[in-house]
């Protein structure tokens, strides 16, 4: 008999970790699981998912029972914030994966550009005025960790985890983002030096947006002197999009706007359509595997000063697809963008190269399931056990402000 496996994902929007979560679910599904999904009626797996292997339980209001012996996928979040509205057994066992360097971190509703600015700043505060939350998280993660129940995506989030918890992470379990293999690369013959093409992959808001404004910002730099002409194919939506549009409609260069492809059309975007790509997370690994020669952006909540230096995919280390950059650290890219578009000029081929082989090497998705896959038989941690650790209780101050968000 099939285990039941929920993967608990409801989310609209178009991002990597649904993305993960559809992947997973199509590889798990030919396992020996049942597999059910809980998502939005509209939102990003159920719309997407082609499977009739896969059940989809839409998440509402009402209450939603999980059925006797199952196991639970879901990402790493702050124990208190748990859904309400599932109605999970005794039995019920867990796994979580740590997708975001801030999924443990309690939160701190007002001046967030403020805080992730100031980091030392903003954990005195947590310790402070939040050291019950602090507390709660940390509690979490030592059981999640003493039964082999959570795993992370990259040393970002394990380092990030760490600083705000006070927590020593050795010998942790990592599953980094996963990517399906594209063995067909070959990209279309094109003539970069006379029309460079330039694209950006992601949603066009919150801490993403910065990263954008400062490739925009240098690319307007050089371009009357490099005597090339420039297209930006900017892929994505978001609540910051009309300011980027605004931003770039008196430009010189020549700005395409698309709001979304889906995977394979951006797949036979990327391999015919782009010569140099600018992203973060899943949507740079899909660049890497398209053989695109790829610069992986850093979060930033802040606007990126001269200063700030991009990296190539294959340089990456850890699995970061994205550092957390601050007023103390500014990433570990080396590159300005002159450099990249000399690199562009006298050898993409061979970067593309590098960057398919940096995904093969790290982000095959066949080998990461199949890890999570073993994680998931591995754990053991049950419902009863996170209900009696307390771990789950929320205070006054954070019911106020999940009431003040609606």
């Amino acid at each position: 008999m099939k285990k039941n496996l929920y993967l608990i994902f409801p989310y609209r929007g178009t991002g990597g970790v649904s993305i993960l979560f559809k992947r997973a679910a199509e590889w798990l599904a030919d396992k020996d699981y049942s597999i059910k999904v809980i998502d939005y009626s509209d939102g990003f797996i159920s719309k997407n998912v082609d499977n009739e292997n896969i059940e989809i339980i839409s998440y509402k209001d009402s209450l939603i029972e999980i059925l006797d012996n199952s196991i639970c996928l879901m990402q790493l979040m702050t124990p208190w914030s748990i859904f309400k509205n599932i109605n999970f057994k005794s039995d019920t066992k867990f796994f979580f994966w740590n997708c975001h360097p801030n999924n443990l971190i309690p939160s701190i509703p007002i001046f967030s550009n403020y805080f992730e600015q100031n980091l030392v700043f903003k954990k005195k505060f947590i310790n402070s005025f939040l050291s019950k939350y602090q507390k709660n998280s940390k509690s979490f993660l030592e059981l999640l960790l003493k039964n082999r129940s959570v795993a992370f995506m990259d040393d970002v989030n394990i380092k990030n985890t760490e600083f705000f918890l006070d927590i020593n992470l050795k010998n942790v379990q990592k599953l980094p983002i996963p990517v399906i293999l594209d063995k067909k690369s070959i990209n279309k013959n094109h003539d970069f030096k006379k029309t460079l093409r330039v694209t950006w992959v992601g949603r066009i808001e919150d801490f993403k947006t910065k990263s954008l404004e400062k490739v925009i910002g240098d690319l307007e730099n050089i371009n009357q002197s490099l005597g090339t002409h420039i297209i930006f194919n900017l892929i994505g939506q978001g609540k910051d999009l009309n300011q980027i549009k605004n931003k770039t409609s008196l430009s010189s260069l020549d700005y395409r706007f698309f709001d979304y492809l889906e995977i394979s059309q951006l797949k036979k975007f990327l391999k015919e359509e782009t010569d140099l790509l600018f992203a973060m997370g899943t949507s740079a690994l899909e660049g890497g595997n398209c053989s695109v020669p790829t610069i992986v952006l850093d979060i930033s909540h802040t606007k990126l000063t001269s200063n700030y230096n991009y990296k190539w995919l294959y340089e990456i280390d850890g699995y970061n697809l994205a550092e957390v950059v601050h007023k103390r650290f500014l990433g570990t890219g080396t590159h300005k963008i002159e450099n990249v578009i000399n690199e562009i000029f006298s050898n993409k081929d061979h970067i593309g190269e590098l960057c398919k082989n940096y995904v093969e090497m790290n982000h095959d998705s066949e080998s990461i399931f199949k890890n999570l896959e073993l994680f998931l038989n591995d754990s053991s941690l049950r419902w009863d056990e996170l209900v009696s650790s307390k771990v789950l209780e929320s205070n006054l101050i954070y019911k106020i402000y999940k009431y003040l968000l609606g």
